[in-house]
Order: structure tokens, then C-alpha cells, then sequence
């Protein structure tokens, strides 16, 4: 069971460190051989969000949440991101409807992007966690 770091996540929220994390995913989405930098600002992000409704809305408002589900999706991107994006999807969407709204409103095809990385071997993961996504979307039938 995870027991989150509240405190750690209201604190970098109010500091800036959510948006600071979305403007350097911004300079770098068009920069290849930063996978590996790319893949740890998803995971910070996705940790930060785990549980923690302000900076799950925060990186909505910001237009972070749209950034990583319409670009960091796409199939040219390296399927290891496209893996950290959906696990940073299902912290960031967990108990929060109006986020969910949000990505369902995008017209960047996550259903489809989401079910071919669902399809794959998610071998070395606790879960399938694009599969996971779009169960919590209600957009996949097991």
C-alpha cells in the first residue's frame, strides 16, 4: 500500500514544481534522445498526482494533463514513454471525474492510442496500465 507524501505533493504543487516540470516537457517534445529525461518527468508528475486532487486539477488547468494525453501519446514516441504516459494517465485520471472529462474530450484518438499500447507485453509492470486507463474511461471491454 502506498502511503503518499501529502505534504511533499501540496508543497512542490504550491511551489511551482508541477509547472516547471510541464514547461520542460514542453521544451523537450520535439527533441529526440531525451527519452530517458522525458520518461522521469512522467513518473515525477505521475507520483506527484498519485492521490492528490490539487495537483491533479492544477495540471489540468495548466494544460499539462491535454500536452501529455494528445502529444506524449502519439506512436512515433518511443513505446517506453508511451508507457510512462500511461501511468502518469492513471494517476492524474484516478477519482477525478472532471479530468476524465477533459482527455475524453480531446480529439487525439487516445482510445485507439491507448488500445495498441494495451495490446502490448507489459511484462516488468505491476499492470497493464493502458488497459487500466481505459477501463477507468470506461472505453475498453476486457
Amino acid at each position: 500500500i502506498w502511503l503518499g507524501a501529502e505534504y511533499a505533493q501540496s508543497q512542490s504543487a504550491k511551489a511551482g514544481a508541477l509547472d516547471t516540470m510541464h514547461d520542460l516537457l514542453k521544451e523537450y517534445i520535439a527533441i529526440s534522445g531525451y527519452e530517458q529525461l522525458q520518461c522521469a518527468l512522467l513518473e515525477t508528475l505521475a507520483n506527484s498526482t498519485r492521490g492528490h486532487r490539487l495537483s491533479q486539477d492544477m495540471l489540468r488547468s495548466s494544460g499539462a494533463l491535454e500536452l501529455i494525453a494528445t502529444v506524449y501519446t502519439e506512436t512515433e514516441r518511443p513505446e517506453c514513454v508511451r508507457r510512462w504516459v500511461c501511468h502518469f494517465l492513471y494517476f492524474a485520471l484516478a477519482k477525478n471525474k472532471p479530468s476524465q472529462a477533459a482527455v475524453l474530450r480531446l480529439k487525439c484518438g487516445i482510445k485507439e492510442k491507448l488500445t495498441i499500447l494495451a495490446s502490448k507485453d507489459w511484462s516488468g509492470w505491476s499492470t497493464n496500465e493502458a488497459a487500466a486507463v481505459l477501463n477507468m474511461l470506461k472505453l475498453y471491454k476486457c
